[in-house]
């Protein structure tokens, strides 16, 4: 665990911290962005949400609705399977196209705001975030 990681595990100690109010029994819940603020919280808090899942669908289903499209289809648009590794685990690869271009200038489309100018500056230069689960 990276420095970063175990100062988010501290900042989110579990699920609810990291979670818009009115968690339903049953539903995943959805993240509230707005309190996260760089890739470690991030990862720390879509991990702790993950837990909740009760199969590898329903963590696939619940990253497209935090806008981290899981890819569903193979390049010849045939429906894939979620890859599933030698130890028996399943791979989830879920990642967001931040910057895209409208006209001639660039949108630029986080999930999270950085704290620091400098973080914030360096999130324009970035065309994508992504997580491997």
């Amino acid at each position: 665990m990276t420095a970063g990681e175990l100062k988010a595990t501290r900042r989110f100690p579990s699920v609810e911290t990291c979670m818009q109010q009115g968690m339903e029994d049953g539903v995943l819940p959805e993240l509230d962005w707005s309190r996260i603020h760089n890739s470690h919280e991030a990862k720390v808090c879509i991990f702790r949400a993950l837990q909740l899942s009760d199969d590898v669908e329903q963590a696939a289903d619940w990253l497209d609705l935090q806008g981290l499209g899981v890819s569903r289809e193979n390049s010849d648009g045939s429906p894939t399977k979620l890859r599933k590794g030698r130890d028996g685990d399943y791979y989830i690869h879920a990642g967001r196209t931040i910057r895209r271009s409208v006209g001639d200038t660039y949108v630029y489309t986080p999930l999270y705001k950085a704290r620091t100018p400098l973080a914030q500056l360096l999130t324009l230069t970035a065309y994508g975030m992504s997580i491997y689960v």
